[in-house]
């Protein structure tokens, strides 16, 4: 008897293993998600940032007063203005960066994306088209969005979406329902808020172009 009720719970414990599926391989914490290309008075995390090195998967960018820092993520891009700041993720075929201070130019090239995340927005090309844009935080209720090229959508907390066409500019500002109602930071606590867009004349901002010549130019290319 003892023998018969051992072979039955071995076919019962191999008959359980066959029908539960193997859990998937978890991806790699650490994989690279992209490289600095120029840097300077710039950090990545809490150290000087430098040309080569490796970002990854919630490595932190930033620059002070005079810095600039330019990252490829395969063949999108980001660039960090002075005084800026933003927190890089991974996205399926390119990145999101979640701005926490002043401004980030974007770029991606055909087939591959870019989004951005700042007061409670997400900000990305609205086709698979090659797009550039810049994002700039004014406060923690008010962005300045740019589209040098291509068709950008901007998704806000308010469940509105915009598409920002090409060589044009808008402001989106948070406004309370409740003026009394406390403000969050980046998205937090704003359920009862509404988002308006202003039009922005003069669109094409002169550091959207140079910067577009900096990613584009073959005298400069991206290592």
């Amino acid at each position: 008897m003892r023998t018969i009720a051992k072979s039955l719970l071995v076919g019962l414990l191999v008959s359980a293993l066959a029908q539960t599926p193997l859990a998937a391989a978890p991806a790699n914490p650490m994989a690279p998600l992209g490289v600095i290309v120029l840097a300077s008075k710039a950090e990545l995390g809490t150290t000087p940032a430098a040309g080569g090195a490796t970002i990854y998967d919630g490595d932190s960018i930033a620059t002070d007063g005079s810095g600039v820092l330019r990252a490829r993520f395969g063949q999108a891009q980001a660039y960090l203005l002075p005084q800026s700041a933003a927190v890089m993720h991974t996205l399926a075929g390119g990145f999101s960066a979640n701005l926490t201070a002043g401004t980030i130019v974007v770029s991606s090239a055909q087939g591959t994306t870019f989004n951005v995340l700042a007061d409670g927005a997400a900000i990305h090309p609205k086709t698979a088209d090659p797009a550039v844009a810049q994002v700039t935080m004014v406060s923690p209720t008010e962005l300045t969005l740019t589209s040098r090229k291509g068709v950008v959508e901007v998704a806000a907390a308010d469940g509105q979406t915009r598409d920002i066409a090409e060589g044009t500019s808008y402001r989106m500002v948070v406004q309370p329902d409740d003026p009394g109602a406390p403000q969050g930071t980046n998205g937090a606590g704003r359920n009862n808020n509404k988002v308006i867009f202003l039009i922005v004349a003069g669109a094409a901002a002169a550091t959207v172009v140079a910067l577009l010549i900096a990613f584009e130019s073959p005298s400069k290319p991206a290592n």
